[in-house]
């Protein structure tokens, strides 16, 4: 019902039912849901919203439909950088996360570029001696070794590795 609670906490209900659903078409249609539900999408509400279409998109990489998966991913690093959120942590982990819908659409060269650009920013607004950076290397070396370049990934799993050590 419209007129309980105001929008957020509706849109995360249906989150929520989207969450503990058994079956991934089941939980595209609760986010979808709590997407629509979400009137006007504003600063105080954008972090959910992002939120929303990132979830949407790993239920729909669950349930094998890759393009919609990119998509939704897609808008949530639009509405991110539309509101001046792209460097909050969700949002790196949003940015790895479509790096890995690349590599599953067949992309691994565009993925590489997308890991190559959030190392940076990680690098520049965080440390390249953190966990996420460490990860996004880790992450760069696998695309690497799956495509054949064994020194490259070499590289890349050794600086990783060097900083979970730390």
């Amino acid at each position: 019902d419209s007129n309980i609670g105001a929008d957020k906490d509706r849109a995360l209900l249906y989150d929520y039912l989207a969450i503990v659903a058994d079956d991934p078409l089941v939980s595209i249609q609760y986010e979808e849901r709590a997407i629509s539900t979400i009137k006007k999408v504003h600063s105080g509400n954008i972090v959910l919203v992002c939120n929303l279409y990132t979830n949407l998109s790993h239920f729909y990489h669950m349930s094998g439909n890759i393009k919609s998966a990119l998509d939704n991913m897609g808008t949530a690093l639009q509405l991110a950088k539309k509101f001046k959120i792209e460097n909050h942590h969700d949002n790196l982990v949003r940015r790895r996360n479509y790096a890995t819908f690349l590599v599953a659409a067949g992309q691994p060269l565009y993925a590489l570029a997308e890991l190559m650009k959030l190392s940076e920013v990680i690098e520049y607004h965080y440390s390249n001696q953190s966990l996420d950076y460490a990860m996004v290397q880790e992450d760069m070396g696998k695309i690497f070794c799956c495509l054949g370049k064994k020194e490259q990934a070499s590289k890349h799993f050794k600086y990783a590795f060097h900083l979970y050590k730390i």
